[in-house]
């Protein structure tokens, strides 16, 4: 299910994103092109529908967007549990995440939006019964 930038719907859907000056068309076509490296609009077995998929390109750009202008502007992009001025010390949150993956996307308002749209509609790929892991071994009386 390919997918297309457009320009009006993103903004409408990510008010923050809605400066032409800060945000330029341009600017936001990159992170948009650069955002669909992470996820492929082919899942294994079309199990997401087409808006889904604009969805899920549309976050991964605002989520890029969001942690690109965060670092532009000198700000961190996790939650601080603790800082103190003297020496300076700074303590961070981790986000529940198994991997770093979901770490990332745990960054931004819009990463965990994502996250939860690939968890409820992202397969895992194609599977058809049976237990592939007792190919190789025996169970009990000898049989496969």
């Amino acid at each position: 299910m390919p997918t297309s930038y457009n320009d009006a719907n993103f903004r409408l859907q990510f008010p923050a994103f809605a400066n032409t000056v800060a945000y330029p068309t341009a600017t936001i076509q990159l992170y948009w092109t650069m955002g669909t490296d992470y996820i492929s609009s082919y899942n294994g077995s079309y199990i997401w529908n087409a808006a889904q998929a604009q969805l899920a390109n549309d976050l991964m750009c605002a989520h890029t967007l969001f942690i690109s202008t965060n670092v532009a502007n000198g700000q961190s992009t996790g939650v601080v549990t603790a800082a103190t001025e003297g020496s300076v010390n700074v303590t961070f949150m981790p986000p529940p995440a198994k991997n770093a993956f979901q770490y990332w996307l745990s960054s931004s308002p819009y990463g965990m939006q994502l996250r939860a749209l690939l968890r409820s509609v992202a397969s895992v790929g194609m599977y058809v019964g049976g237990s592939p892991e007792r190919q190789g071994f025996r169970k009990i009386a000898g049989v496969f």
